[in-house]
């Protein structure tokens, strides 16, 4: 995991959401920035008094912030893309699927007559080899592959 770096105003902001979502902090206004400082493992929110109001590991800040940030750039992704405005850093993968599928068709049908008339030829000389050492089995194979051939498309 690659640890962005947080300013003291972003720990202590961080710090703010963090006691206010667990119900440690009633208004954001009772935090003091001044007061509030980082500890080697831990951020002590404090009010101006200097009365701690908690003390939050800098890991579980780091983590929120990390979250945020992807959910953030989740929002703005989602936000370019439903408005179909293209920058450079954008990849727009139904454009390449639309532009390879008009291809498809033309290639599949190549594809699929070089396997057949392969096949054909392979199987032909298989049922010529075994006509010649077990007759009825090798007309039976030329039978079946006569009748692949007149239905195939």
């Amino acid at each position: 995991m690659v640890q962005i770096d947080l300013t003291d105003a972003d720990l202590f902001n961080a710090a703010v959401s963090y006691s206010l979502r667990k119900g440690k902090l009633k208004a954001e206004s009772d935090a003091d920035p001044e007061k509030s400082r980082s500890t080697g493992m831990t951020f002590v929110l404090a009010t101006a008094e200097n009365r701690v109001i908690d003390r939050i590991p800098l890991d579980k800040l780091y983590q929120d912030a990390e979250k945020m940030q992807r959910d953030l750039a989740a929002i703005q992704r989602e936000r370019v893309l439903n408005s179909g405005k293209r920058t450079n850093d954008d990849v727009y993968l139904p454009d390449i699927g639309k532009s390879l599928g008009e291809n498809l068709p033309a290639i599949g049908k190549t594809v699929g007559s070089l396997t057949r008339i392969t096949l054909f030829l392979g199987l032909l000389a298989v049922s010529l080899s075994v006509t010649i050492f077990f007759p009825p089995l090798g007309l039976l194979m030329l039978f079946m592959l006569a009748l692949v051939a007149l239905t195939a498309k």
